[in-house]
């Protein structure tokens, strides 16, 4: 991976405000409407964030962005690049467990990191899950934690 993590955030971040990605979130508000009042994805960013939000707004607001980017669409695109924004906080903060856990290089563990919510996001059954960030969040850490302990056992197998 050739970016750091802040600079792919800092992607992600610019990605979203695009005039195209404009006209998407546009499309994907008037089909989610929860989504309506933020006018645009900082405003939707900053509310999930820094707003006084109950956990119920918080989590009507993660499934429509879920259920955006389950679609096959370009809006699909963006509604997983601000879902990621929307979870970045919790992304870093694994990310750094992982850091102090060893489970891999920096590289290693960004590229491992976004796959796997990517694809936790994508195929998430939202009609079983009740908290649709802390639910993401505690799967994506498993499943690292899971595959790094399975490749050292592996390795050390292979070394025997």
């Amino acid at each position: 991976m050739c970016h750091s993590w802040s600079g792919i955030r800092d992607d992600l971040a610019r990605s979203s405000t695009t005039l195209q990605s404009q006209r998407d979130y546009r499309a994907m508000r008037t089909a989610e409407p929860v989504l309506q009042p933020y006018v645009d994805t900082a405003a939707l960013l900053s509310a999930l964030h820094h707003g006084h939000l109950d956990h119920g707004a918080r989590n009507a607001i993660l499934a429509a962005l879920v259920r955006a980017s389950q679609g096959a669409d370009r809006i699909a695109d963006l509604a997983l690049s601000v879902l990621l924004l929307a979870l970045w906080p919790g992304l870093d903060a694994i990310r750094g467990r992982c850091l102090q856990r060893g489970v891999g290089s920096r590289d290693e563990i960004a590229s491992e990191l976004l796959a796997r919510t990517t694809e936790q996001v994508r195929t998430l059954d939202l009609s079983r899950v009740n908290r649709i960030a802390a639910t993401v969040l505690w799967n994506v850490e498993r499943d690292l934690l899971r595959a790094a302990r399975r490749e050292t056992a592996r390795q050390q197998s292979c070394a025997s």
